[in-house]
């Protein structure tokens, strides 16, 4: 379990250097005997954990607008919400 941790700690000591800027993530994976990927996976890794949000994202789904709506005693209902041209209106009304 120790050597776990270590490690953990080591990469992201390793990924603290990095940031600061001195070498790009090539040459800093080649110095260091690692890989590009594994850099990666650590650099994420550390933003997760001092970026202090969690991993969700909220998405707000808002309705389209709508320019004109009919509702018909029956229950139909019709609903348009782009431009429509008055003589398609028409036939759409009487089709009803």
């Amino acid at each position: 379990m120790f050597k776990v941790a270590e490690k953990a700690e080591e990469m992201l000591r390793l990924v603290t250097e990095l940031e600061s800027g001195e070498y790009d993530r090539q040459s800093f994976a080649r110095l260091h005997g690692i890989s590009v990927s594994k850099l990666d996976y650590w650099r994420a890794r550390y933003r997760r954990q001092h970026s202090g949000r969690s991993g969700f994202v909220e998405i707000v789904n808002e309705p389209e607008p709508v320019l004109l709506e009919i509702v018909y005693p029956s229950g139909v209902l019709i609903r348009v919400k782009g431009e429509l041209a008055t003589a398609r209106l028409r036939e759409l009304v009487t089709l009803l």
